[in-house]
This record gives C-alpha cells, sequence and structure tokens, in this order.
C-alpha cells in the first residue's frame, strides 16, 4: 500500500490512481478553495444539521442583475465566511457582468473573489462563472 500525501478528496471526485482510488488536494491552499467554493454554491437549508450553512448563489443569481443584487450576495459571501471559515481573510469580492461584452454570453457572470489565510497571508483567488437570468 503506498503513502498518501495530500489534505482532503479533490471535488468533484476524479479517479486515479496515484493517490488511491481518487485525487487528492495536494495543498492548504488547495484545500480552503475548494472549502469555500462548497461554501458559495450551497444553498441555506441543503446541508443536514447545518441549516444556515452556504451563500445559495443559485437562489440570488436567478433574479435581474442589479448592483443591488451583486451588494446582497458581497454581503452574505462576508457574513458566511466569518461564520463558517473564519481562518479565511477576504481580501475582495469582485463581479464581471458581461452584459456589454458581446465575445462571450451576455448573461454570464463571474465572480472573482481574493483571499488569504494563515500567518503568509498569501493571496489567492476564487472564480466562479455563473449564467443569470
Amino acid at each position: 500500500m503506498s503513502k498518501l500525501e495530500g489534505y482532503s478528496v479533490k471535488l468533484p471526485f476524479v479517479y486515479g490512481t496515484v493517490d488511491g482510488p481518487y485525487q487528492l488536494t495536494k495543498s492548504l491552499g488547495e484545500v480552503v478553495r475548494q472549502n469555500l467554493k462548497n461554501l458559495m454554491l450551497t444553498n441555506p437549508g441543503e446541508r443536514v444539521m447545518m441549516p444556515t450553512f452556504g451563500v445559495g448563489l443559485s437562489r440570488v443569481l436567478f433574479g435581474q442583475a442589479h448592483q443591488s443584487t451583486y451588494d446582497e450576495i458581497s454581503s452574505r459571501i462576508y457574513a458566511q465566511v466569518s461564520q463558517w471559515l473564519p481562518f479565511v481573510n477576504l481580501v475582495s469580492v469582485e463581479f464581471i457582468d458581461h452584459n456589454m461584452d458581446t465575445r462571450v454570453n451576455p448573461n454570464e457572470l463571474q465572480i472573482i473573489i481574493a483571499f488569504s489565510f494563515g500567518s503568509l497571508n498569501q493571496e489567492e483567488t476564487l472564480k466562479i462563472t455563473t449564467v443569470i437570468n
């Protein structure tokens, strides 16, 4: 049996023979990015025994895209990270709306979250691209 060298199972599950049956995350930054993405995409009430866990991006983004929507999402992100990932320092939350760019889907919204964690304060980013109505 080989020695497993990783922090957690990489999501979504990817079959691999190097780490065992599934690939593993190899850095703390990758683990934190994965946990942050999970927090963003989980709807409140979806996680068993944790009814307040999750930002619920899908619930918010199916409405009209206005600055007030982005402010609401940003507020939820800061509140949820503070509650569930207190070791993460959010540097910025940026929204890129592609309504004016004809080269890409005009209903596409990209959320870029810059964050740091731990004593090194090395900045990392998480990009989530979604389609809005």
